[in-house]
């Protein structure tokens, strides 16, 4: 399993990818959008590491060893799981219904939020913390995506998105 976190170190786009069949050169603004989407969720994720300053499992116990460098900021909520579900939500709803897409990209986003769990880097806490906000950060984003589409129905996981999209995503819609 260490090869796997380490190899989840970054966001979770290239193992998302893996599941989704999306690519860079062929889904050039999908990726823009995602990579728009995570930044997002890392700014909210950081403001809430702030405010909730809750130390690492490292600094609780000295015989604990973590896996990788721990970050320096807050544990709380996980940034990597709020990130994982994030995009695991939003690709997933825009994937045909019933597709078992939907399926292996929850089971990765759980697994992504496990792994930071097992490194020593977060509490479970931390992972249930970041389900839940990445659900809801989700919630909030799918309505602009779909509604600068104009297709809430039709199935765009594959589609290339609009500049419109990304103009909606932008820094200067993120809440003060």
């Amino acid at each position: 399993r260490v090869g796997e976190i380490l190899a989840q170190v970054v966001p979770p786009v290239s193992s998302l990818s893996a599941i989704t069949g999306l690519h860079p050169d062929r889904h050039r603004r999908t990726m823009e959008v995602l990579e728009a989407c995570l930044r997002f969720a890392y700014a909210i994720v950081m403001r809430c590491k702030d405010a909730l300053d809750v130390p690492r499992p490292a600094e609780w116990s000295s015989g604990l060893q973590p896996m990788l460098l721990t970050p320096g900021h807050a544990s709380l909520p996980s940034g990597h799981a709020t990130e994982a579900f994030m995009a695991a939500e939003i690709l997933g709803a825009l994937a045909r219904q019933g597709d078992p897409t939907r399926v292996r990209l929850r089971h990765l986003a759980h697994r992504i939020a496990e792994n930071r769990v097992i490194a020593g880097l977060h509490y479970p806490m931390d992972s249930i913390a970041g389900l839940a906000l990445g659900e809801k950060l989700a919630e909030l984003v799918l309505p602009v995506i779909r509604g600068v589409l104009g297709k809430p129905e039709r199935v765009i996981l594959h589609y290339d998105y609009s500049d419109d999209v990304l103009a909606a995503l932008s820094d200067e819609r993120m809440p003060e």
